[in-house]
């Protein structure tokens, strides 16, 4: 009986070491973007311990900072198809979040698939109509220019 409860121990520990592993790993790809909360939210998350300050991991704020981070970060990697694909989720999720729409609109741009960005940008600034002068005008200046220079190439 008592090698069944020592075996469980040693699993239990052993299953503990995984999960740093696996937050020290995301930490060591996703770094620029982690604090020390992050971690522990992390920590808990694998753990389904609680840490010492008590943060709850699934508080749609917290997945609502995640998934953003997660955008950013995959965007940051050049890894536009990521991208478009945790955006839909996102906006699936939250339809009424105007920073996956934007990110998504920034991944179409640099596939060249403007009409899909320009939709995404407006639908937006629609959300969030006081991004327009900082973040959706100056986006869609560039879609459009972008659709314009296509269209001139075609006629040609």
């Amino acid at each position: 009986m008592e090698s069944n409860e020592t075996m469980i121990k040693e699993l239990q520990a052993i299953k503990f070491a995984l999960y740093i592993c696996i937050i020290i790993l995301i930490v060591l790809v996703l770094q620029p973007s982690f604090s020390s909360s992050t971690i522990l939210k992390y920590f808990e998350k694998y753990t389904n311990k609680e840490s010492s300050k008590r943060v709850s991991i699934d508080t749609p704020q917290v997945k609502s900072v995640w998934s953003i981070q997660l955008i950013q970060n995959t965007l940051n990697r050049g890894d536009l198809d990521a991208v478009i694909k945790i955006a839909t989720e996102r906006i699936e999720e939250y339809p009424n979040d105007a920073q996956p729409y934007w990110y998504r609109a920034k991944a179409y741009v640099s596939l060249g698939r403007y009409k899909d960005a320009l939709n995404d940008v407006n639908k937006a600034e629609s959300i969030a109509p006081e991004w327009k002068e900082q973040w959706t005008e100056p986006l869609r200046n560039v879609i459009l220019e972008k659709l314009s220079t296509q269209r001139e190439k075609k006629s040609k």
